[in-house]
């Protein structure tokens, strides 16, 4: 999967490299680099993503069902405490990004599946 916070970036792989999945990276941080059609996905619409890998600060249940309606499948960066990490999957995250240790995770995972 490619993943990038650039979405110039992720049209030219679709471009470039169509089976590659792409995946784009958000978060609402407000900074130079962030502009505001980063921050609102502006455009999400037109890059022909397969997934959405949101800041853990963005994600509420709410946001969550939203796009679960949508059928894109998010995946939540960066989550070191494992209770968030259990959370986060019992209300149907497709996958998280951490810097624990993988076979935690793995035992998280098990228990919600």
């Amino acid at each position: 999967m490619f993943s990038s916070f650039n979405p110039f970036a992720l049209f030219l792989v679709s471009e470039f490299l169509p089976n590659v999945p792409r995946a784009l990276l958000v978060t609402k941080e407000v900074s130079k680099e962030n502009a505001w059609y980063l921050r609102e996905m502006a455009f999400a619409p037109l890059l022909k993503i397969h997934m959405l890998n949101l800041d853990q600060e963005m994600l509420t249940p709410d946001e969550i069902q939203f796009w679960k309606q949508q059928q894109m499948p998010l995946s939540v960066w960066t989550v070191n405490d494992p209770n968030k990490i259990n959370g986060f999957l019992e209300q149907g995250i497709s996958s998280v990004i951490s810097d624990l240790d993988p076979a935690l995770i793995a035992t998280l995972v098990d228990k919600i599946a």
